[in-house]
């Protein structure tokens, strides 16, 4: 029956004691094993033979009472030619077995003679080193009546046997094998080991012997007596089996045959196996999430093993957190507690960043004006400023703007663009005029310099100067101006001057004469703003109706007046005065008369005459 498999970083180390089977005294039997140092116990196990009905019996294990009763039996009893029913019994010893200590003192007490006892001992311990590969080890134990040949039949272990990684290593465990007439010859796999028999140098006469060995890093290695060659002979009862077993397979037939033909005294207790083995552990490799953008974070979970090399990146650990940029077929290495290592692979697929192209039309615009901005290269657009979703969207800024795009693909991934609107002032226009501006003067227009004009006015004016002009104005010049001006960047702007046509004054100079010399000469001119008369004799006034006392010849002539209303505007205008000069009148008579004559008056030197004389005399 199997009764112990197991795979793990470390190794076995195997010892027995057999006493003589006619000893009845207490006897102190001596085991050695071999553990290396950073190793921890696995498994121990003090297993004996017990041959018919004996009683519960205490040993001791290094000093430690240990006591073998049915309630230690692990095999269903099978009968054999000393005390019938017998059986095999194990004690968990792993508590009293320390690395670093590789004698072990068995104290058996004293027993009855041949049959009913607890008779051949068996030490076998299993070991964890994490710096050992693994070790693959089985234990089966006998159920059979003892028989001239006994046939354990195919034995299958759980790890498949390695005939290119070490030593495949066999241990028989055996009892009351007196001399090579009365040995035990193992069977593997059909071929014939040799003769195994006491005594063994742990035995006393008799005795079982005990295949006494260490292993580890593929390797047997002997203890005791023993040695690691594919025969048996004599005392030592070890094999390294290689040669007789199929490379990859799990099963092995194991038989025992007597030496002496009639033969069927001895107790094969049982069988151990060691080799170098790997059940390859079952990996499991999770990518979460599976399905990323680049950068983003992915953990990569391993189980089914003690630990774990994920790559790329050599990264130790059943966990890590990765953030590839291109789809990534991650592969994990991954060791078991025995030293059996698997992979297992997971794809992280990355789905690539869309490629935004962004556009604006126009690329640059005057205030005021759209422009239409356009992405393409993903599957939704958002914009900013403005957090407008599209992939045309209209803006109007006030400013020069950067605009950013976030593109997102179907796969949900993620890119940025950016586009600079440029938006250009518009011209400042503030048109100017020589307003008012009288009837028959010359409107001068103007506006800050730019790039083009375009001037719209009264009465179908237009002019593409800068500063135009109109001359000898008339009142329907004046309105409403619209200048339209253009900058450098094609932008334009409007702006509009009121011209105000003032009209000229309505004058007409007048004068009371003609006037005679010494007498007041009086001008005058309808009423103004003011007045500005010059005249003969360097006359010059600023009344509106000035005079000239005491006239006289020389102010005679044209008196000029020039009048400005109350819109700045000025007309002139003439009158002429006359200035007669005083008649120098002669008056002549005939006299003397008589009376009675009549007189004869005379005047000369005027037009008209006037005259008078005594009496009241009167003619004219």
């Amino acid at each position: 029956m199997s009764y112990y498999q197991d795979l793990f970083a470390g190794g076995v180390t195997v010892a027995g004691y057999s006493p003589d089977y006619f000893q009845t005294a207490p006897v102190t039997g001596v085991m050695t094993i071999n553990i290396p140092p950073g190793s921890t116990i696995r498994k121990a196990y003090l297993i004996c033979g017990r041959l018919g009905n004996a009683p519960a019996t205490t040993v001791t294990f290094n000093g430690t009472p240990l006591t073998f009763n049915a309630g230690n039996q692990i095999t269903p009893n099978f009968n054999t030619l000393y005390g019938g029913p017998s059986a095999v019994h194990i004690i968990n010893v792993a508590a009293f077995v320390t690395v670093g200590v590789s004698i072990y003192n068995l104290g058996i007490p004293a027993q009855a003679s041949t049959s009913n006892r607890y008779q051949d001992y068996c030490l076998y311990v299993s070991y964890d080193n994490p710096l050992l590969p693994s070790t693959a080890t089985a234990i089966f134990l006998n159920t059979l009546n003892a028989s001239n040949f006994m046939n354990f039949g195919t034995l299958t272990v759980l790890y498949p046997f390695n005939t290119a990684a070490g030593d495949i290593g066999y241990s028989y465990f055996g009892g009351y094998e007196c001399g090579n007439g009365d040995g035990e010859q193992p069977i593997i796999n059909g071929t014939n080991l040799g003769t195994a028999w006491g005594q063994d140098i742990n035995s006393g006469q008799c005795g079982g012997p005990v295949g006494s060995f260490y292993y580890n890093s593929g390797l047997l290695t002997a203890l005791s007596d023993d040695n690691v060659n594919q025969a048996v002979a004599g005392p030592e009862a070890l094999s390294r089996i290689n040669p007789l077993i199929t490379n990859g397979s799990t099963t092995v037939t194991v038989a025992y045959q007597h030496q002496n033909v009639g033969g069927q005294d001895n107790h094969p207790w049982g069988t151990i196996f060691v080799w170098n083995s790997c059940q390859v552990p079952t990996i499991t490799a999770v990518a979460s999430p599976s399905n990323i953008c680049p950068g983003q974070p992915v953990t990569l979970t391993g189980g089914g093993a003690a630990t774990y090399t994920w790559n790329p990146g050599n990264i130790a650990g059943a966990v890590t957190v990765v953030s590839p940029t291109v789809t990534t077929i991650y592969t994990v290495s991954a060791t078991s507690a025995a030293g059996c290592t698997g992979t297992k692979t997971v794809n992280v697929i990355v789905n690539p960043l869309p490629t935004l192209t962004v556009t604006a039309s126009p690329t640059a615009i005057c205030i005021g004006q759209n422009a239409t901005l356009t992405a393409i290269g993903a599957n939704t657009y958002t914009w900013n400023p403005g957090n407008v979703n599209g992939t045309n969207i209209t803006v109007s800024p006030v400013a020069t703007t950067i605009y950013t795009v976030i593109g997102t693909s179907t796969a949900g991934c993620t890119n940025t663009k950016t586009i600079s609107l440029t938006v250009n002032p518009l011209p400042i226009v503030n048109p100017t005029s020589n307003s008012p501006v009288c009837v028959g003067g010359t409107l001068n227009l103007g506006v800050g310099a730019n790039t083009s004009y375009t001037w719209a006015g009264p009465g179908g004016f237009n002019s593409n100067l800068q500063n135009p002009t109109i001359a000898n104005v008339t009142a329907t010049v004046g309105g409403v101006y619209n200048v339209t001006v253009t900058n450098a960047s094609g932008c334009k702007n409007s702006g509009t001057t009121n011209v105000v046509i003032s009209p000229l004054p309505v004058i007409n100079p007048t004068n009371t004469g003609p006037f005679c010399a010494g007498t007041t000469i009086n001008l005058a001119v309808t009423a103004a703003t003011s007045y500005t008369w010059t005249g003969p004799n360097a006359f010059n006034s600023n009344l509106q109706n000035p005079i000239v006392v005491n006239s006289q010849t020389i102010n005679a002539g044209a008196y000029t007046v020039t009048v400005t209303n109350a819109g700045g505007c000025m007309s002139s205008g003439t009158t002429n005065v006359i200035v007669n000069s005083l008649p120098t009148p002669t008056a002549s008579s005939n006299s003397a008369v008589c009376a009675g004559q009549a007189i004869n008056l005379t005047g000369a030197g005027a037009v008209t005459y006037t005259w008078t004389g005594p009496g009241a005399y009167i003619s004219t």
